[in-house]
């Protein structure tokens, strides 16, 4: 027997011979806004789901300027989970951004700091279950057999 390799003349002696190779037509997506739609959407809901396990309560001062009585740090009133948002950038990458009114760090520097402090999803996304099994529920969409 013959090794055949593709893509080099060969010739098997007193015969003629032919290979066809005929492959799958395969569809490569690069769109990094579709690709990071799921994945961004699961960063926000890890870090919302971790915002809303945090038990630690807020300093006396802040609990005494708060209309809500509550002594919850960082979500007293749900507004920040609820209002917590994934939204496309003009780069094609993703932000999870808070609520109007509470991303500016002069203001809320110190909560958005105990923020990163409390919910591990907002330093390394990648340690939320939800985020790991999107990012792989992605990658086979990049690409993928196209029917003829």
């Amino acid at each position: 027997m013959k090794r055949v390799v593709l893509n080099e003349p060969f010739q098997v002696p007193g015969e003629l011979a032919s290979v066809t190779v005929q492959s799958e037509r395969i569809e490569h997506t690069f769109d990094e806004q579709a690709l990071g739609e799921g994945p961004a959407e699961a960063i926000r809901d890890a870090i919302a789901r971790q915002i809303r396990a945090v038990t630690a309560a807020a300093s006396p001062a802040t609990v005494a300027k708060r209309q809500s009585g509550s002594t919850r740090l960082l979500n007293d009133t749900g507004r920040l989970v609820r209002e917590l948002a994934a939204t496309p950038a003009a780069d094609g990458s993703w932000n999870i951004v808070a609520p109007p009114g509470l991303r500016d760090p002069s203001t809320y520097g110190a909560t958005l700091e105990k923020l990163r402090e409390l919910v591990l999803a907002a330093r390394d996304p990648t340690t939320a279950p939800e985020v790991r099994a999107a990012v792989e529920k992605t990658v086979p969409q990049m690409i993928r057999k196209r029917s003829r």
